[in-house]
């Protein structure tokens, strides 16, 4: 009869957007402890390990409501919370959107808030399974864990737009129960101590699957806004993380993408519904989840630059009365975007596959040329771009991107 126990940590990449449900603080509040400190909820962990199964190593591992003859059974696999070590720092922040249209104009009544979580460590937990009964168990889930460990997993709301991504390293201890010295060893352990003796799982180097790889460069300035309320302070300025860098959220990486595919296809004259890309969300239809997931790019280098602007009026050319602001924006920087494709183009129809993947070559060649502006006042020039390097597939496509070859793709849609 053996025990074994699997220390997992979770390394956050982005921030967390997971919710409590509750809606105090902005419509979507992070879900935090009694404390109001983060943390992940076993459900959740043991959501997305499954998800991550087929449905028959899924049953094994984590039971099912119903068997084949109608019982209950229950989950092999006891997962614990994920929490933060006790002096671990970490941030609430709001983060707000709105919709835009082809003009990037706001839509009336489509603006949000909702709450992100930030940390500067990882989040730890406890996999506990008895592999007495069903000696499998303990492989199998030694072996997703180790598949977990290769590529990122992503936690809570708004994963196809760079949140919750996180990177897994796992731990184990074993006990023999039969032999008395592992039984004693075993009734003195404490799984949770961070002191408790565990054994690194080595995971082999396996990059995750990426459609586009692309490190950009600021060609000037970059205002992806913050508002902010503090006396003295700029009225608004650039989104950052916790260590202060700016960033250009995956939300934002979406919506670009999005319009810009949807305005090249009106002018192109073809018939696509880039709800097969970037998905669907509309009360009168079925919801679908977007094919293309976006990571958060986070703005390395450059400096800012605070500036005082207020508006003149016509004939006197004295100052506007109440049109003073100041401004705080991110000059100069590099950043990298990722773009993942959770799964294949539906099949049957290789002619959306083909007018799709030369779309999306033709949004990244204007990314390039600076005509794809990211976040705000792109009227005065922010948010010009261009790439340093550019590979699709893991291979350097740039130079045909720029001779302006769309078949960069190449099929792998």
């Amino acid at each position: 009869m053996h025990k074994t126990y699997y220390r997992c940590f979770l390394t956050p990449l982005s921030p967390l957007a997971l919710s409590c449900g509750a809606a105090g603080r902005t419509d979507s509040d992070a879900l935090v402890d009694s404390c109001g400190r983060p943390f992940l909820p076993a459900s959740s962990i043991a959501g997305v390990l499954r998800s991550r199964l087929g449905e028959a190593a899924g049953n094994l591992l984590f039971g099912t409501l119903a068997d084949d003859a109608g019982h209950v059974v229950q989950s092999r696999v006891l997962v614990y919370d994920g929490t933060l070590a006790p002096k671990t720092k970490f941030r609430r922040f709001r983060r707000d959107g709105v919709e835009v249209d082809d003009h990037k104009n706001t839509v009336r009544g489509a603006k949000y808030d909702f709450e992100i979580t930030e940390t500067a460590g990882p989040y730890s937990f406890i996999l506990e399974t008895a592999d007495d009964a069903a000696p499998e168990i303990a492989d199998e889930l030694q072996k997703l864990l180790l598949s977990c460990a290769r590529d990122e997993l992503s936690f809570g709301g708004k994963t196809t737009r760079g949140y919750g991504r996180m990177k897994l390293r796992v731990e184990k201890r074993t006990f023999d129960l039969t032999d008395s010295e592992q039984m004693c060893n075993w009734l003195k352990f404490d799984p949770m101590a961070w002191e408790a003796f565990y054994e690194p799982l080595a995971a082999d180097a396996c990059a995750a699957p990426i459609l586009v790889d692309a490190e950009i460069e600021l060609q000037g300035s970059l205002l992806v806004r913050q508002y902010t309320t503090e006396c003295g302070g700029a009225d608004y300025s650039p989104l950052e993380q916790m260590n202060g860098r700016a960033v250009i959220p995956g939300t934002s990486w979406a919506g670009m993408f999005r319009h810009r595919v949807a305005q090249l296809a009106t002018q192109a004259g073809c018939a696509f519904d880039e709800a097969l890309l970037f998905g669907e969300h509309d009360t009168n239809k079925p919801a679908r989840r977007s094919n293309l997931a976006f990571s958060e790019t986070t703005i390395s280098g450059g400096c800012r630059i605070t500036r005082t602007r207020t508006a003149i009026e016509r004939f006197t050319g004295g100052a506007a009365h109440g049109k003073l602001y100041t401004s705080t924006f991110q000059q100069g920087g590099t950043g990298r975007l990722q773009i993942r494709q959770l799964s294949p183009m539906p099949h049957g129809k290789p002619d959306e596959c083909a007018i799709a993947e030369k779309l999306l070559a033709a949004v990244l060649m204007d990314l390039d040329n600076g005509l794809l502006n990211a976040g705000g006042e792109g009227g005065v020039g922010r948010g010009i771009l261009r790439l340093k390097s550019l590979r699709v597939n893991g291979v350097d496509v740039l130079e045909r991107l720029r001779r302006r070859d769309l078949s960069i793709f190449e099929g792998r849609l």
